[in-house]
């Protein structure tokens, strides 16, 4: 039987499957294949198959390179984020007004929700190596969606730190998952994509802000009616990650389980580029 290598000993681009189920994706060298953490790969077929249980194989699986729905599943990613916050800080002037806050009111809430982002991603961190990066991006986008509809329904001003920290929180575990997605996919792939997806990033933004000012600028109410335009483009993405899913976290995770998981935030690459989005 063809049994996993240690990771340290494995070449760049292959990755190291405990148990890997596969089927045919209709190319002739690749199978798209769930590992035990539930994220999708394009990989080469092994030379023989292994494993003694029907439907999976065992063994160090190669990298197919190329595939590119991993690639518009996080250039999705990063565009939904940046018109996430490009929405929201065209219409944070609306809130002040809606909920009748002084400056020093708002930025206090903004700052006390603020720092619950940093919790969040080390929380975050730990979450991708427990069960990928997939799932963390799934679930921080829903509660991302869900917490930009409350803004619109609170009903007090109570309620907005609470909010905010809940906001806040979820977008710092969405940023930390998309980054290390990203850098997963660029070690995948050998070749450079952070700048095309952070370049998604701003667009994003861009679009938001234009879209949420048309909003406000034609709208007969335009402070719900922008909080609403944003939900939905984040489900979209979120169902076509689920669909498309991303390239896994590195794989000592998924095999060597006894191990402490590498955590995150003590990468510097991955802390800057959580900074900059």
């Amino acid at each position: 039987m063809r049994e996993p290598r240690d990771a340290a000993s494995v070449a760049a681009g292959e990755r190291v499957v405990d148990r890997l189920e596969v089927r045919p994706d209709g190319s002739p060298e690749c199978e798209f294949g769930l590992d035990p953490l539930g994220n999708r790969h394009l990989l080469r077929r092994p030379v023989e198959p292994s494993g003694d249980v029907p439907g999976w194989r065992r063994g160090v699986y190669t990298a197919c390179p190329g595939h590119t729905t991993p690639v518009l599943s996080l250039v999705v990613a990063f565009a939904v984020f940046g018109g996430l916050f490009g929405v929201w800080q065209v219409l944070l002037p609306d809130l002040k007004l809606s909920l009748d806050l002084s400056d020093g009111q708002l930025g206090a809430m903004l700052t006390t929700g603020f720092l619950a982002t940093f919790p969040a991603m080390w929380l975050a961190s730990r979450k991708v190596e427990a069960v990928g990066t997939h799932k963390v991006i799934m679930a921080t986008g829903a509660v991302l969606s869900l917490s930009f509809v409350a803004f619109w329904m609170l009903p007090a001003v109570g309620l907005l730190t609470i909010l905010l920290l809940v906001f806040f929180g979820a977008s710092g575990a969405y940023d930390i998952a998309i980054n290390r997605a990203a850098i997963d996919l660029e070690r995948h792939l050998r070749r450079q994509i952070l700048t095309r997806l952070h370049a998604a990033f701003s667009l994003g933004a861009a679009a938001g802000a234009v879209v949420a000012g048309s909003i406000r600028a034609t709208a007969p109410d335009p402070f719900p009616a922008a909080y609403l335009v944003v939900p939905p483009a984040v489900l979209l993405a979120m169902a076509l990650i689920g669909r498309r899913g991303v390239v896994a976290s590195p794989a000592r995770s998924l095999h060597d389980t006894g191990a402490a998981p590498a955590h995150l935030l003590a990468t510097p690459l991955v802390l800057l580029l959580s900074a900059v989005t």
